[in-house]
């Protein structure tokens, strides 16, 4: 027995799928910034770590794009800049226990923008919470603090 299909309950079906596949996608899209996010903590952590332990300057961190870039090509994100940018962020971020929980939840883009517009942790922290709508992190009272940060 065939039942006929009513528009509307039709387009409520369409619209429901649609949205949980949106869903999906999002989901999906923020694991993968996260686990990124962790990697850019990661390789940064490396790379000051072997610096401090050889004494290693500048040049290695070139030499290290120049082969990641050879040993991944077609994959971005592997410019000595980054680089540096990945050793910036572990740098400024690594003794602030209490931002672990806020540096997976933004965009890479995003942790680079407030790395070049705060002059200081605390108002990285501030651009953290804010994005967050949290007016106080770690037992800092928010208001007022990093109004260098201009997203």
């Amino acid at each position: 027995m065939s039942k006929k299909i009513r528009a509307n309950e039709y387009v409520k079906l369409l619209q429901d799928v649609k949205q949980r596949i949106h869903s999906a996608q999002y989901e999906a899209l923020k694991a993968v910034n996260k686990e990124l996010t962790l990697l850019y903590w990661d390789i940064g952590r490396i790379i000051l770590g072997r610096q401090k332990k050889h004494g290693w300057g500048k040049s290695v961190v070139e030499t290290l794009a120049k082969d990641l870039q050879k040993e991944f090509q077609g994959v971005r994100g592997f410019s000595s800049q980054n680089l540096w940018y990945m050793r910036q962020f572990y740098t400024e971020y690594h003794k602030k226990a209490n931002l672990q929980p806020l540096v997976g939840e933004i965009s890479w883009a995003k942790h680079l923008i407030i790395m070049g517009k705060c002059r200081a942790v605390l108002h990285g922290v501030s651009a953290l919470a804010r994005l967050f709508g949290r007016p106080r992190v770690c037992g800092y009272q928010l208001s007022g603090v990093g109004a260098c940060c201009r997203m």
